[in-house]
C-alpha cells in the first residue's frame, strides 16, 4: 500500500531531482516522480522560498539550486541518515542488547 507523499517529501524530491542534474521541469517531473500540476506548484513556491533559481535557456525554462537549496538538500539528508539509525535494532547500533531495555 503506497502512501501520499508529504510537501515536504515532495520538495526534497525535487531538490534531489535538480541536484542530480534534472534541469528541465519535464526532466525534474520523471526524476522526482510526479504528475505536471503539483510539480509546477512545487517549482514556483521552491523558487519563491529561494530554494531553487528559474532561468531561461532560449524559450525553456530551467532550474538550479541555489545555495539555500544546497543547504536545505544537505539537512534534509543528514535526518534522513538519522532516522535511518532510528529505525535499525537496537543490537545493530550499539553492538549488542540495550541494558536500559526493560521487557515487559
Amino acid at each position: 500500500m503506497s502512501h501520499k507523499r508529504s510537501k515536504l517529501e515532495t520538495y526534497a524530491a525535487i531538490l534531489d531531482a535538480v541536484s542530480s542534474g534534472s534541469q528541465r521541469p519535464t526532466n525534474i517531473m520523471f526524476h522526482a516522480n510526479l504528475s505536471w500540476s503539483p510539480l509546477n506548484e512545487s517549482l514556483a513556491i521552491l523558487v519563491q522560498q529561494g530554494f531553487l533559481a528559474e532561468s531561461n535557456y532560449g524559450k525553456r525554462k530551467i532550474f538550479s539550486l541555489t545555495k539555500k537549496g544546497e543547504d536545505a538538500l544537505g539537512k534534509l539528508h543528514q535526518i534522513e541518515k538519522e532516522f535511518a539509525l532510528v529505525a535499525m535494532p537496537v543490537e545493530s547500533i550499539s553492538g549488542g542488547a540495550n541494558p536500559n531495555l526493560v521487557e515487559h
